[in-house]
């Protein structure tokens, strides 16, 4: 295939997914945010007999808690996290409470397992914190400023290297508009959250399309050197 030479068609479909994506962000809320950004509750439960972990997201998802954290605690107690739970609701005509939405998976947790012999609930922070993305960002433009630097030193017998490091920067750049793009396209209509791995997985994309861009420009530097062609589109 001749991604040079059809270069325009993918330069059309990447502008029509960010532009798109950028719509969606701009359109509050920007993403569907999990737990660890926002913070919930924690409930803590100990059931007389032993229980499965996944079946017990089941139950949460059926609450409508798809994102919860399950975690085993010793013997056969499990710490759930998920957002802040519904408390009872009180008619005011009747003066009638509806159950809580804890009382409702305690209820529903004790007919599928067995019965739960200490039950806490309480409120926790946020996992991530606005500092810690604030410090990823800082660190990402760093590395950015350090990659062109030493792309630019690398590739310093090449003609226009300082184009080539920047050339890097804005591949990376678009990698991650793109992907930022599709989360909140699809937060919006398929009730897709980011979590604590989307970040990790939005710095994996910045360090694979960096090396990735290396390997294709030394590429061309060795095709140039070579001169197996002279047009450029070729040699790329």
């Amino acid at each position: 295939m001749d991604f040079v030479g059809n270069r325009r068609w993918f330069f059309i479909i990447s502008a029509l997914i960010i532009v798109a994506g950028l719509v969606s962000i701009l359109i509050p809320p920007s993403f569907r945010i999990g737990i660890e950004f926002t913070g919930g509750s924690a409930l803590s439960l100990s059931f007389s007999d032993r229980i499965d972990h996944e079946e017990v997201r089941l139950v949460l998802q059926g609450f409508g808690h798809d994102q919860a954290l399950v975690q085993g605690l010793s013997g056969n107690a499990v710490l759930i996290r998920t957002r802040t739970l519904e408390g009872a609701q009180t008619d005011n005509a009747t003066s009638n409470s509806s159950q809580s939405e804890r009382q409702r998976i305690e209820k529903a947790l004790e007919e599928r397992f067995s019965p739960i012999t200490t039950s806490e609930l309480f409120a926790v922070s946020p996992i991530i914190a606005k500092e810690t993305i604030r410090n990823a960002g800082i660190a990402v433009a760093i590395a950015a400023l350090a990659i062109l630097l030493y792309i630019t030193w690398a590739f310093r017998l090449v003609p226009n290297s300082f184009r080539m490091g920047g050339a890097a920067i804005i591949a990376a750049t678009h990698d991650v508009l793109v992907v930022l793009a599709l989360f909140s396209i699809l937060g919006k209509f398929f009730n897709i959250e980011i979590n604590a791995m989307f970040i990790t997985g939005i710095l994996t994309v910045v360090g694979y399309s960096v090396h990735d861009t290396i390997v294709v420009f030394d590429r061309i530097r060795e095709n140039t050197e070579r001169k197996a062609s002279r047009d450029l589109g070729t040699t790329i």
